[in-house]
Parts: structure tokens; C-alpha cells; sequence
């Protein structure tokens, strides 16, 4: 397995945080997304993760920043794709091309 090129750290200290850690909260976070939570659940539940980060080991800081990576991720695609439908849309009402 190759080793990942960005180094995640814990508020800008130079202990590297546990990469399992990191991908198993953005793979919790992916596999109750595909179950049938919405966006709106998973945010919050990623807020509320991160109230206590400081208070955590690294390894469950970890875990919380891939959590809300994939949240952060997901949220941004869908927000991209709802600007392109809302594009295409206007688009087509002024009797452009699509």
C-alpha cells in the first residue's frame, strides 16, 4: 500500500496523525451516506464531533477529521451539482441551449 503524500497534523504540530484513523472516519462517514442518511445528519453529526476535538486522542482526532472530510466533500459535490441544474435550468427558461 502506498503511502499517502499529504501529512495530516493536529492543530499545526508536527505529530502526524494516524492515517487508518483518518480513512476509517471518512469510510464510517461514506458508508452511512450511501445507507440513507442525509447531508444535513451528517454535518451536524460532524459539528458535533468537532466540539471536542481537543479533548481526544490523536487517533480519534483522526478519525474525526476523516468524518468530516468526506461530510466536507460530499456536501461540496452536491452543492456543485445543484449550481449546475439551477444553471441549465435558467438556461433553458430563456430559451438558450443546453
Amino acid at each position: 500500500m502506498a503511502t499517502p503524500t499529504t501529512t495530516h497534523t493536529r492543530n499545526g504540530d508536527n505529530n502526524r496523525l494516524d492515517p487508518l484513523a483518518l480513512h476509517a472516519g471518512r469510510a464510517d462517514a461514506y458508508d452511512e451516506h450511501r445507507a440513507g442518511t442525509n447531508l444535513d445528519t451528517l454535518f451536524s453529526r460532524a459539528e458535533a464531533l468537532t466540539l471536542h476535538i481537543d479533548s481526544v486522542n490523536d487517533d480519534y482526532a483522526a478519525y474525526i477529521h476523516g468524518y468530516s472530510a468526506y461530510v466536507a466533500g460530499a456536501r461540496a459535490e452536491a452543492d456543485q451539482t445543484r449550481r449546475i441544474a439551477d444553471q441549465a435550468y435558467a438556461e433553458y427558461l430563456s430559451g438558450g441551449s443546453l
